[in-house]
């Protein structure tokens, strides 16, 4: 529901024109050859898609996105039991536009991927006695999805590795098996280990010529810092302090998108009611687990250290969405623990869940409407340059100026779409010379019509 307005044509920004370049001439063996095994699934998948139709991208990432909230929601209900806490737990996930920069642009999918892996991994471990399939097939699969999870994206390269510590864990009581660490289902700690390993091994066996390296420095402070800074999730929330960026809200909306989100929104307040009436039984996950705790620390750990070792964190919302399923983790052990002998009446929940439901979606809306209006202003003044041979120095007005109205949108994305690298990958793709921005008066002048809705030059 918060995610539909996201379907229809998405449009390439930034780094998406030099993949998809890359995927049109050379398909996966070219992409291979220049990037070796640096997130291809993650990036060609996407790509590959966009490129045979546009409509496909949003599609897949919905897909894809819907059924890693899914895993959440029974990752926290083996962990704690009962429907309310892990439903929650998995609608904010699911409805809050905190990493939405992974949900819209082309090739940060491979952060929505390399979640769906790394939590269908971390079901498998968590449920594996009730699986009760042989020990050899549980650490095969369980190594494949750490794989998996890294040809999507290393930023879980290290909470895989430590993933393992949930296969010690009675789900229930939160206990420990030590004595079957050394025997039996207790090998199963090491096979995300073994898959990140196999991963690792094969990177540099098969690295591309054109490889990023990221790797500069290590930056210790990241290990605590990415979470210190999550204060910067709010940054969704202040395009409503503006009136130019409200405006947004509904944009590119049909008779026939909000027929359906309003016909979703009655199934999914109504579905909603009866979960919230279910009675549950939570008596044996009420228990505060120190073990639990002690794998949950761990896993925010992992996802920290890529950054440590990587030369830092930046507050971009792609980065973020990988870290929410983990955050939702330690506030469901939170809460077990400080209620331990108390239940939310229902009602309650219920009026506490739709609240809050309609807040998530809305402000999606309003992210996504900006998101698709600037990436449409941006493409059409790439085109503009393109087509209309515009060359050297170019001052850019852009009318409205969100940039202006939603200050953090930069921080939340990691560029702004007037910067000179970003316009020059959209210019040079389409054909045309690259410009330089800049503020002197002897610059050409492009300012947009927002009445005309296109790119104009500007008579000096």
């Amino acid at each position: 529901m918060a995610w539909i307005p996201l379907i229809g044509r998405s449009l390439p920004v930034a780094d998406d024109f030099a993949i998809m370049r890359l995927v049109a001439h050379g398909g996966l063996p070219g992409y291979l050859h220049a990037l070796g095994l640096w997130r291809p699934l993650g990036h060609c998948l996407p790509i590959w898609l966009f490129l045979q139709n546009p409509s496909y991208h949003p599609v897949l990432v919905l897909l894809t996105h819907l059924l890693a909230t899914i895993l959440l929601f029974h990752v926290c209900q083996s962990l704690f039991g009962g429907i309310r806490l892990p439903l929650l737990a998995a609608l904010v996930f699911a409805m809050f536009p905190f990493g939405y920069e992974a949900q819209t642009w082309i090739i940060t999918y491979n952060y929505v991927v390399a979640v769906l892996f790394f939590l269908a991994n971390l079901l498998l471990l968590a449920r594996h006695e009730e699986l009760n399939w042989p020990v050899p097939v549980l650490f095969v699969i369980s190594s494949a999805l750490a794989v998996l999870t890294a040809l999507s994206n290393e930023c879980l390269f290290f909470a895989s590795i430590l993933s393992g510590l949930f296969a010690l864990i009675e789900a229930p009581t939160g206990t420990v098996r030590v004595r079957t660490l050394v025997g039996g289902k207790g090998f199963l700690t090491l096979a995300p280990l073994t898959g990140c390993l196999v991963w690792l091994a094969m990177y540099y066996a098969f690295l591309g010529r054109d490889i990023p390296k990221h790797i500069t420095h290590i930056h210790a402070q990241s290990i605590l810092s990415v979470y210190y800074r999550q204060y910067s999730l709010l940054d969704v929330f202040m395009p409503w302090l503006n009136s130019v960026t409200r405006h947004f809200l509904f944009f590119g909306w049909s008779t026939i998108m909000a027929a359906a989100v309003t016909t979703f929104l009655i199934l999914f307040l109504s579905a909603l009611g009866r979960l919230s009436m279910r009675t549950e039984d939570t008596l044996r996950f009420r228990e505060a687990s120190s073990y639990k705790l002690l794998a949950i620390l761990a896993l925010l750990v992992g996802a920290s250290l890529i950054y440590a070792v990587g030369g830092g964190f930046s507050l971009d919302s792609r980065k973020k969405y990988p870290l929410i399923p983990l955050l939702l983790l330690l506030g469901c052990w939170i809460w077990r623990s400080m209620f331990r002998k108390r239940q939310v009446p229902a009602p309650t929940f219920l009026a506490c869940a739709a609240i809050m439901c309609i807040t998530a979606a809305m402000t999606t809306w309003l992210v996504v409407g900006i998101w698709k209006y600037e990436t449409a202003r941006y493409n059409a003044l790439a085109e503009f340059i393109a087509k209309n041979d515009v060359h050297g120095d170019i001052r850019v007005g852009w009318n409205p100026d969100l940039k202006r109205a939603w200050p953090q949108m930069v921080r939340s994305l990691g560029y702004g779409f007037d910067e000179e690298w970003v316009l020059n990958l959209a210019v040079e793709y389409r054909g045309g010379d690259a410009i330089s921005i800049a503020t002197s008066d002897k610059a050409t002048v492009i300012e947009y019509d927002p009445e005309a809705a296109r790119w104009v030059l500007v008579k000096r």
